[in-house]
């Protein structure tokens, strides 16, 4: 006779298999969910799989086949297929001139250019690949909650803690417009 307890690790092992199967099937809709929202703006989003639910994320962004995330006071580049999700390359690639917490990441598909802010109140300027800042501006006061670059990229806008938001002109010049 098997020892006692034996039937429910087994009933136990058949649920957690269950349990994957539907992982799996939640992964995929996941996937197919956030393809479709990057098709129309390349924006990420986390999609909650339970309910469908997708809300945007301005600390991550994926451009070129490269996810950007803000950590702390860096962001981190990796290589990746968007189509499954592997990584192409084992080695982040780190952007490092921020003395704060970062907040916003954004791109600039006509140009390459990547664009990041947070509490420390600047923009740092990047040319991705290379790791070196191209240029690094005092855009408020206070901490920067949050960036974006208009569609044509011609303007990029800043909000502050303090609720203003400031445009700027691209390609990025030290100078507000007004």
């Amino acid at each position: 006779a098997p020892p006692a307890g034996d039937g429910e690790a087994d009933a136990a092992a058949d649920g957690d298999e269950d349990a994957d199967a539907e992982m799996d099937e939640g992964a995929r809709q996941s996937r197919a969910q956030l393809q479709a929202a990057m098709q129309s703006d390349d924006a990420v989003r986390m999609i909650d799989s339970v309910d469908g639910l997708a809300a945007a994320v301005n600390h991550v962004h994926v451009r070129d086949s490269c996810l950007f995330a803000a950590t702390a006071t860096c962001v981190f580049g990796l290589a990746v297929d968007l189509a499954t999700g592997a990584v192409q390359r084992e080695e982040a690639v780190a952007y490092a001139e921020h003395e704060d917490y970062v907040r916003g990441i954004c791109t600039a598909a006509s140009t390459g250019a990547m664009y990041t802010t947070g509490d420390d109140a600047v923009v740092v300027e990047w040319k991705p690949p290379a790791t070196q800042a191209v240029r690094k501006v005092k855009v408020h006061n206070d901490m920067v909650m949050a960036l974006a670059i208009a569609p044509n990229e011609q303007m990029l806008a800043t909000g502050c803690e303090d609720c203003s938001i400031r445009l700027w002109a691209l390609p990025f010049t030290t100078q507000e417009r007004n």
